[in-house]
């Protein structure tokens, strides 16, 4: 008797959860976002660090640019459960250049 599976090799890309920040009310400026995103468990309201995330915690986005998008590559070994949810939040927000 022979049994065979599928072939199980890794993905070599991470798997990604993308956000998109879109500036609103005038594109004068280079504006600068700084953020945090947590993962939090099923059931619960705290940051869980089960999955590791990765990404830049300040963001750019030139003058004349409405919106940008950011990749957050979440670990291979990260198992994300059913009901989780991520949680992407807003630090900061800067203008630089802008002319009135």
């Amino acid at each position: 008797m022979s049994i065979l599976f599928p072939n199980t090799k890794q993905d070599s890309e991470p798997r990604k959860l993308h956000l998109n920040i879109t500036r609103m009310g005038g594109l004068v400026g280079d504006v600068t976002v700084n953020l945090t995103v947590v993962y939090i468990l099923p059931g619960t309201s705290n940051p869980s660090n089960e999955v590791a995330l990765t990404y830049p915690p300040a963001i750019s986005t030139a003058a004349g640019f409405s919106s940008v998008s950011v990749a957050v590559e979440i670990a291979d070994d990260g198992f994300i459960k059913l009901g989780a949810s991520f949680k992407a939040e807003l630090t900061s927000v800067s203008l630089q250049g802008g002319g009135m």
